[in-house]
């Protein structure tokens, strides 16, 4: 059996894992200063696409692939079709905003949803010679791990997963035994505070900023971090000011809402989404003029409209910036976790605005990544989707066990 990793390789973004050059687990894309997608040289040979759930880190490669002649069925669950549906569109439409270089045009998306076969979660299929299923991954709505059945073993491919519940997804339960693992480690040298106590941290922060008559500027991932935020606040935050949802949030809340049954509470996210004030035809800097609260994309502060508010309220102590997501190396929240400065038009501004970072991840932590690993108790584990810090730390709790941390295009040959 041959396995590649084709992005994710020591690094986080453009998941894309090949298994005997003809079968592909999800294929995304890395979005820094520039976007790097997968290495793979042969599209058009493969035969069949797992897509584990929607984000552009892991779906974001599939239009380039098609352009490139790869034209086989994906598999992905109805809500993962619909989430990366909008965030290919939209990735595509920001780029050509932008004047970048198009390494696709819009029918190759098309092609992609034209191929796009759904697959409810327990469900067995087959393809070529392996037999394969999904079992919910608790990351983000419609997300998945995939179990496959190859050359005699079983291979668990974990994609991203959490096993902690949230407010807004149940967390992995029940993962099988497997003889080959391919999991992420993202946290695997770190481990996460209790969610209550990230709750509880994030609303006082909240409140300090609003006690001192500032805004607050939330920056969201648009799909998982947006509707779990505004159903805390909801729950939460008993002050009388605005609370806004801004960006693409806004179609991917929706959409969640027409599949309620990949989330814990749709009752409770049905209400936060009533409650909110979308933001249409405003002018961004008139809503920050007034006290009030503003979740908005993107969560690494890298574009969107988070761009916008940040411009009229980065000058102002009384104002407060949370981040609530992963900040990787080179994007805007990083640097302003690192040095205290974001890059506006161009330009590094020092920020006098309060700043502070939440752990709100939707991945497992450290010890639940040790826990989920020796549940499944392979007898080769296969480390991906982290910073080598992270790949290395985990790796070092199963010297017992034969671990690979591959680079890129570099096979794990079994």
């Amino acid at each position: 059996m041959k396995i590649t990793l084709y992005g994710a390789a020591k690094e986080v973004g453009r998941s894309c894992v090949v298994l005997n050059d003809k079968y592909m687990l999800d294929a995304g894309l890395e979005i820094n200063e520039e976007i790097k997608y997968p290495t793979i040289k042969d599209a058009a040979d493969i035969d069949a696409v797992l897509l584990c759930h929607g984000h552009l880190d892991h779906s974001g490669a599939l239009p380039l692939l098609n352009s490139q002649g790869m034209d086989c069925p994906i598999f992905a669950t109805i809500e993962t079709k619909k989430i990366a549906n909008i965030l290919l569109k939209d990735e595509f439409k920001l780029q050509k905003m932008l004047g970048k270089h198009q390494p696709y045009n819009k029918f190759n998306i098309t092609n992609v949803m034209a191929n796009l076969k759904y697959m409810d979660y327990g469900m067995q299929r087959q393809i070529g010679d392996i037999n394969f299923s999904f079992i919910p991954s608790g990351h983000i709505p419609g997300s998945a791990s995939a179990l496959v059945d190859i050359e005699g073993k079983k291979l668990l491919y974990t994609s991203d997963i959490n096993t902690q519940d949230t407010l807004l997804m149940a967390g992995a339960k029940n993962m099988p035994r497997a003889d080959i693992l391919i999991c992420e480690a993202t946290y695997g040298d770190r481990d996460h505070p209790p969610r209550d106590e990230t709750e509880n941290n994030f609303i006082k922060a909240v409140k300090n900023a609003l006690d001192k008559g500032g805004s607050v500027i939330i920056p969201v991932f648009a799909v998982g971090r947006a509707q779990e935020i505004i159903m805390l606040l909801y729950q939460k935050l008993d002050y009388r000011v605005p609370i806004y949802l801004d960006g693409m949030a806004d179609e991917v809340t929706r959409t969640i809402l027409e599949e309620p049954r990949f989330i814990r509470d749709p009752a409770t996210l049905r209400k936060a989404y009533q409650k909110v004030k979308l933001v249409k035809n405003q002018r961004r800097e008139n809503i920050v003029k007034q006290q009030s609260v503003v979740v908005t994309t993107s969560g690494m502060m890298d574009g969107g409209p988070v761009i916008d508010y940040l411009k009229h309220t980065y000058f102002d102590k009384n104002n407060s910036i949370l981040l609530t997501g992963y900040q990787p190396e080179r994007c805007n929240g990083r640097l302003l976790m690192e040095t205290g400065t974001i890059k506006l038009d161009e330009q590094v501004v020092k920020v006098k605005a309060h700043y502070e970072q939440f752990d709100f991840s939707a991945h497992a932590g450290r010890k639940e990544l040790v826990a989920l690993i020796k549940k499944v108790d392979p007898e080769i584990l296969i480390l991906n989707h982290g910073e080598e810090n992270a790949l290395n730390s985990l790796a070092s709790e199963f010297k017992n066990k034969k671990v690979y941390i591959p680079a890129i295009d570099e096979p794990v040959l079994i």
